[in-house]
């Protein structure tokens, strides 16, 4: 009896299985299937070891997987980002040396001896010159403005102290400059040069002018009472007697040693000293400054002994320079040199 009851309920089971379906069933509300109880649980955590691949999900019954394995990752590789490269870390500071352990005072003693046989020489050597001719490149920089650079022909004489110069190169060509105080009053006797003036053209006679005159002093540095190799010489000597005596500071003087310099290239051997001067020390250079000196160091040369190169720095810049080449020592000058009736007349 039991098995015709099975065997029927297999029948009908089949045949309900087998029932034929159109396509246009429209939508039904079918039950979706019951989910797989193996997809839904969750792996076990894997134990805790160093592996670089990511452990797989256990398998379903029967031996399958449910999903392909997830490709194994590649092992990294260092850290995700470089840290930035580091500045190199400074040296420590050396420990301050004192002046007593250094060669400083040495090198200084030593200095100062070399200056003093420049300043000795130069003064020697002023005392066997009565006058003197040479060329002289001049720039100056007055009340903040820089003037041109002129090449100037200077004729100078001891007694009585006379000047002369005359502009031959492009800036104020032509210009004369007469200067004999003992003879022809103290005054200065002008000739214009180009550009000089508007009033007045080129070759005219200007009006004789004192050294004082503020029409004057607004065109130069210095007085041209100052001009000539005796005022530059006399000023080295008090700043080297200065330091010597100990009313300059030690360091106010600096021997540079032989050089050479492009103005006289290879012709002359020159010996430098580097001048600091204070603030308050000349009218000129209220913030102070610094002067380089040149003298000429070549045995026979006509210039020997001489400070044929003046360079004053203000605050970084330039604001005098002085350059004599071509020095003759002892020309036969004459009075008649120095005559302001021979003005314009000169070739």
């Amino acid at each position: 009896m039991s098995r015709r009851l099975a065997l029927l309920a297999l029948t009908v089971f089949l045949v309900g299985c087998s029932k034929p379906r159109t396509r246009a069933q429209g939508p039904f509300n079918r039950t979706p299937p019951a989910p797989n109880p193996v997809l839904l649980q969750t792996p076990p955590s894997p134990p805790a070891r160093a592996s670089a691949q990511t452990p797989q999900p256990p398998a379903a019954p029967g031996g399958a997987l449910p999903v392909p394995p997830r490709p194994p990752e590649p092992a990294a590789i260092g850290p995700a980002f470089a840290a930035p490269p580091q500045p190199p870390t400074a040296p420590p500071a050396a420990a301050p040396v004192s002046p007593a352990a250094s060669a400083a005072p040495v090198a200084a003693d030593a200095g100062l001896a070399a200056i003093k046989e420049v300043a000795r020489a130069a003064a020697e050597r002023w005392k066997g010159i009565d006058a003197y001719e040479a060329r002289l490149t001049r720039r100056e920089s007055v009340n903040g403005a820089a003037a041109p650079t002129e090449e100037v022909l200077f004729r100078f004489r001891k007694q009585p102290m006379s000047v002369y110069m005359k502009n031959v190169g492009e800036a104020g060509r032509g210009r004369e400059v007469l200067y004999n105080p003992t003879q022809f009053d103290d005054k200065i006797h002008v000739i214009v040069g180009a550009g000089d003036s508007r009033l007045l053209g080129a070759g005219n006679k200007a009006p004789s002018l004192s050294p004082d005159s503020p029409m004057v002093k607004s065109k130069s540095r210095h007085s041209i009472r100052d001009i000539g190799f005796g005022t530059s010489i006399n000023r080295f000597a008090a700043a080297v007697a200065g330091v010597e005596g100990g009313k300059l500071p030690a360091g106010t003087l600096k021997y540079g040693g032989r050089v050479n310099r492009p103005e006289f290239g290879d012709a002359l051997v020159l010996a430098a000293v580097e001048q600091t001067i204070r603030p308050g020390d000349e009218a000129h250079l209220p913030a102070g400054g610094v002067r380089q000196w040149y003298f000429d160091a070549t045995p026979k040369s006509p210039s020997a002994g001489l400070p044929v190169l003046v360079v004053t720095i203000e605050k970084g810049r330039e604001v005098e320079y002085y350059c004599l080449t071509g020095l003759t020592p002892n020309p036969p000058l004459t009075d008649a040199d120095f005559d302001p009736a021979r003005m314009g007349k000169k070739k």
